[in-house]
């Protein structure tokens, strides 16, 4: 969830950078650069930035005596303390629509007018839809948006959701798994939508484009725009080969793309370790960084870049197209990526140490793909919390100033078995100077804050 949208204001913002070491935990958030939330409980899966500060993070939530899942969506200030203001308490809990309880948001993006779309499947006992939901700013359902604020799409069988964002005309994109019967392969979906919440009917058919299933794609988890309105979508193959898709505007396959419209790269792996790929990042001439986990020792953070006509850009990294976190044990996995000004790359996720625990963990790159040493300790910074072994940052936003904000779930080891929203801060230092103006489509995607980060000046989520 990324793109090049600008957002109106009525100043320029001049960012100057501050005096603490780059990827070092950032003390005035919360308790020592570290959040947690024992308010309530509930799991965090995605995170966005408002144009305010406010961190929004959406994730799952079961109430034992109800017997319900729900989507809980709740909203920090930006010095890490809960938004009281927001909902009830800071939380809101969406529980159920036409009948199909609503179960983790996988993507939250926030309008120009601060209004909140979080993306999240809709289950009923045997399937799952493609749900969206619109909040507005006080964290109350929009009822102007589809019929009652909730819009439900059923694809298929049992449908999965890869990620979400916003066009920068407002329009909403939705990529994902199309479910079928168990013994069918699930083709790649695409959902457009108008920003009332209704289809698009411009895309497609009725706002849906279907891929051949002939199209051997495993999953897919990004999605991106073009500043010439091209979507790319990535994942996976059945090879556990890095997957992009690119489709053409009105949601045709763009076969000018790697002959096919379909570009591959094939990460070293073996039969015992595989590679994932998790997220993507445009850079301003157009290349393709992706991330994820690849290795033949062992999942480790892996960071790739293709060209933008869809083949593998072999001068970057190893000289192979990308680059494996070098780790004598243990295990690391990359959820975000970023693209800074063209000069760096930062990619957020988490980072084992060999000691049983995943830690928080960014790391920093040239735009090379070699690891920047003067970035944390050689390169990377790492945290965690002391009573959690798992405290993997499946989620992330960089600030305006460029700090970096990563998202979790952890367990505060109070007795019940439930998880509790944790964030931590990173120094980091300044992306660049930020002049706001409306959808000004010259400015590259160089993002300032997250389907979803430092990719949408829009301010929003994936990812």
């Amino acid at each position: 969830m990324k793109y090049f949208v600008i957002i109106l204001l009525s100043f320029t913002l001049n960012v100057i950078a501050a005096n603490a070491q780059p990827g070092t935990l950032d003390e005035s958030f919360g308790d020592q650069g570290k959040v947690i939330n024992k308010a309530f409980y509930g799991n965090c899966y995605t995170i966005a930035l408002q144009q305010d500060g406010k961190i929004v993070t959406g994730g799952y939530y079961y109430n034992e005596s109800l017997k319900k899942t729900a989507a809980i969506i709740a909203r920090f200030n930006s010095d890490g303390s809960l938004d009281n203001g927001f909902g009830e308490n800071g939380e809101v809990l969406i529980y159920e629509s036409e009948g199909e309880n609503a179960v983790g948001p996988t993507s939250i993006a926030i309008q120009a007018d601060g209004k909140i779309v979080i993306c999240t499947r809709f289950m009923d006992v045997a399937e799952g839809d493609v749900g969206l939901i619109r909040l507005n700013t006080d964290g109350g359902i929009d009822n102007s948006f589809d019929k009652d604020g909730i819009a439900i799409k059923s694809v298929g069988k049992n449908d999965l959701i890869g990620e979400m964002m916003l066009q920068p005309d407002g329009k909403i994109l939705v990529t994902g798994m199309k479910g079928v019967k168990e013994s069918g392969i699930s083709p790649v979906y695409a959902l457009r939508y108008l920003t009332n919440g209704k289809p698009d009917e411009s895309f497609g058919e009725n706002g849906l484009v279907v891929l051949p299933s002939t199209i051997s794609v495993r999953t897919i988890s990004a999605l991106e725009l073009q500043i010439d309105g091209k979507i790319l979508l990535a994942g996976y193959d059945f090879s556990r080969n890095y997957t992009i898709i690119r489709l053409l505007a009105d949601g045709d396959l763009d076969n000018l793309f790697s002959e096919d419209g379909i570009a591959n790269l094939i990460i070293e792996k073996t039969d015992q370790f595989s590679s994932d790929l998790e997220d993507i990042a445009l850079q301003s001439n157009g290349k393709i960084l992706a991330c994820g986990s690849a290795g033949s020792s062992g999942d480790q953070m892996t960071l790739a870049r293709f060209n933008s006509d869809g083949s593998v850009d072999s001068t970057f990294g190893e000289k192979t197209g990308y680059s494996i976190l070098p780790m004598p044990s243990g295990l690391s996995k990359a959820y975000n990526v970023y693209s800074n000004n063209d000069e760096s790359i930062i990619l957020t996720g988490y980072y084992n140490t060999g000691l049983n625990t995943e830690d928080f963990g960014v790391v920093k790159y040239n735009n090379k793909g070699i690891i920047d040493s003067s970035f944390g300790v050689n390169g990377i910074g790492t945290t965690s919390f002391d009573f959690d072994t798992y405290d993997i940052g499946r989620s992330s936003i960089i600030q305006p100033d460029g700090k970096i904000v990563i998202s979790s779930s952890v367990d505060i080891a109070d007795g019940n078995d439930e998880q509790n929203i944790a964030l931590v801060r990173f120094n980091n230092e300044v992306i660049l100077p930020i002049t706001y103006n409306k959808f000004t489509a010259t400015q590259t995607k160089e993002y300032v804050a997250n389907h979803h980060r430092i990719k949408q000046q829009i301010f929003c989520c994936r990812a």
